[in-house]
């Protein structure tokens, strides 16, 4: 898996930097999600994993871009995603930007347990993003998933999850590079 994940990050960065463009940016998160659950019936359950998520984006105008993140997870749960997203420029002051960025993706993901059936979901998300200009075109940035709704799929049943995502609470952090 970490084999695989590194040769599409190379892959990914090479390809996206022969489109390079000053409307183009490439970069990537690191996150790490851990939550837990309590059953009215009794018993729990705990899942940790951590996510690399390359990503690539174009410039609409100074208020709007839109991109893509290809996720790759690994932990309790191991899975995949491919995530194209909308981010809107909410607040811009000084070298802080602050985005609402909003997703529509796929993902498949199975628990590294015994008997484990994958889960094959769609998925829609919110998330505040705050963006630091480090030097020149490189710029850090933290994100964490607020609001998930999920429809998913998995041993040929159908299951549907909404609310807020409080497990996310370290959130992501990236870089990015504008090309320009």
């Amino acid at each position: 898996m970490k084999k695989f994940a590194l040769a599409v990050a190379l892959s990914f960065i090479v390809s996206a930097s022969s489109f390079a463009s000053e409307k183009i940016y490439i970069g990537g998160t690191l996150g790490f999600s851990s939550n837990s659950s309590s059953y009215s019936g009794g018993g729990s359950a705990s899942n940790s994993y951590l996510t690399l998520a390359p990503q690539i984006g174009y410039i609409i105008d100074d208020s709007l871009d839109v991109g893509v993140d290809i996720q790759l997870y690994t932990g309790d749960t191991t899975g995949h995603g491919f995530i194209p997203y909308v981010r809107y420029n909410l607040v811009q002051s000084g070298d802080f930007t602050v985005f609402a960025k909003g997703s529509f993706g796929y993902k498949s993901e199975k628990a590294n347990v015994s008997g484990a059936k994958a889960l094959t979901s769609v998925i829609f998300s919110a998330a505040p993003v705050i963006q630091y200009n480090l030097v020149d075109s490189w710029f850090l940035f933290v994100s964490a998933d607020v609001l998930t709704l999920s429809f998913g799929s998995q041993d040929n049943s159908s299951r549907t999850i909404f609310g807020l995502n409080s497990g996310n609470t370290l959130g992501n952090v990236g870089i990015t590079y504008y090309f320009n």
